[in-house]
């Protein structure tokens, strides 16, 4: 079995950002990387790459803002559908063990990204 390269340790996202990177900003990838391959690049040179190309960008605020967006309607949903007014979840008789946890989990989620 083939070992990964530093590309492909990449989560998803990620790695296909920098590609359509690379692919609308060929001349600053060159003046940056030379003829080096995206393929070829280290981990921290493919950290540099996605710092600079989303700050360039200006991708990072926009997806910021729409998370915390998302976060709103999970929270206002998880809130109408599962609390209890004096706090905890009201979960009971649904016959699913995992709830409680999965529900503060999603909490947790929603609290982060305030």
């Amino acid at each position: 079995m083939e070992e990964k390269t530093n590309l492909q340790k990449l989560p998803s996202r990620v790695k296909y950002y920098l590609l359509e990177w690379k692919d609308s900003n060929m001349n600053e990838y060159i003046r940056k990387y030379g003829e080096t391959k995206l393929n070829d690049l280290t981990l921290d040179q493919l950290h540099g790459l996605f710092s600079y190309a989303t700050t360039k960008d200006g991708a990072l605020p926009d997806v910021s803002g729409c998370l915390s967006q998302q976060s709103e309607i999970v929270r206002q949903r998880l809130h109408y559908h599962f609390a209890k007014v004096g706090g905890g979840w009201n979960i009971e008789g649904m016959n699913a063990p995992f709830m409680k946890e999965f529900l503060n989990e999603i909490q947790k989620l929603v609290d982060l990204s305030k």
